[in-house]
């Protein structure tokens, strides 16, 4: 959807916003896609029966690695916020006058 605005700083924004938002879902899938699942099938079996030391360790590895992966993820969410906060706010500012 187009924004529809004539404030070249608002459109600006929301475009910053919705990058920031529409690289979450892929980036997920992609890279966080077989951790999660890993984590997923380990938290399974650990459901029905004791782990391992060697799938415990596995598992800490996992989370490890899920925690780096995840960082990235989470700087495109402040990215979106903020976006969408300085749109907002941009806006609000523009009523006033």
């Amino acid at each position: 959807m187009a924004v529809k605005t004539s404030n070249p700083d608002i459109k600006k924004y929301a475009i910053i916003s919705a990058i920031g938002s529409n690289t979450l879902i892929p980036y997920t899938l992609v890279v966080l896609g077989k951790t999660n699942s890993s984590l997923l099938a380990l938290d399974k079996e650990a459901e029905s029966r004791d782990l391992t030391t060697a799938e415990e360790s596995e598992g800490e590895r996992l989370i490890e690695k899920w925690v780096s992966l995840h960082r990235p993820r989470f700087a495109s969410f402040v990215v979106a916020w903020t976006g969408s906060l300085l749109a907002f706010f941009t806006g609000v500012q523009g009523l006033r006058v």
